[in-house]
């Protein structure tokens, strides 16, 4: 499962979001509808959204001919006690409904995130496992290094600015990238609850 990190100046704005009437079918104009929303930790909530969309098939010369509807569900975290938040990303044009929707109905604006130096460290550091790949840069020439340890990690870190890692930790391949996304090989709900309050507590510690 793939998330992109974001910020909001006020996360109990995002209480809002559990006023709204849960629906499986979207017919409002958005398009965008409340499937799920529950606190699933002191503190942390677990919300997933549902979007209609369509398939659309047909030929190069005739044209769209046939539409399949589809359901997409979007899962999103949020906290009582922090800013950060995840928001799964399937696609970039999901993501952008999703984000404007939830500043819509909470009236709090969503914000992405890219990661600095101290939160590779702290987010790499407190995961642990074996790193398969490191890709880095002086700010002018690129480098990648494969199968590293973490010690080795912290001193490429040190020195130069990391772009993307990638790491194997209790047998789940994780990547993490500047840009702010985050993906984990395991969709196992408790795993995932798990996952994201670790990230976004990592995040707290240079926010604090």
């Amino acid at each position: 499962m793939i998330f992109k990190i974001v910020k909001v100046d006020d996360q109990s704005r995002l209480k809002k979001l559990g006023k709204i009437k849960k629906s499986f079918l979207s017919k409002k104009k958005d398009d965008i509808s409340l499937f799920h929303y529950q606190e699933v930790k002191k503190d942390m909530f677990h919300t997933v959204f549902h979007l209609n969309d369509e398939y659309l098939m047909g030929t190069k010369k005739i044209g769209n001919q046939t539409s399949v509807p589809f359901s997409q569900y979007i899962n999103f975290f949020f906290f009582n006690n922090s800013g950060f938040c995840l928001i799964e990303n399937t696609d970039s044009v999901y993501l952008n409904e999703i984000k404007n929707y939830i500043s819509k109905k909470a009236q709090e604006e969503i914000q992405e995130y890219k990661l600095s130096k101290d939160d590779f460290g702290n987010i790499v550091n407190r995961l642990g496992g074996f790193i398969k790949k490191i890709e880095y840069s002086d700010g002018e020439d690129d480098f990648e290094k494969d199968f590293a340890s973490i010690d080795d990690f912290n001193l490429i870190n040190k020195d130069y600015l990391i772009d993307y890692v990638s790491l194997n930790n209790n047998e789940y391949f994780i990547s993490i990238y500047k840009s702010g996304k985050v993906s984990v090989s395991n969709s196992d709900e408790d795993y995932l609850i798990d996952f994201a309050e670790v990230i976004v507590d990592e995040l707290d510690k240079r926010s604090s």
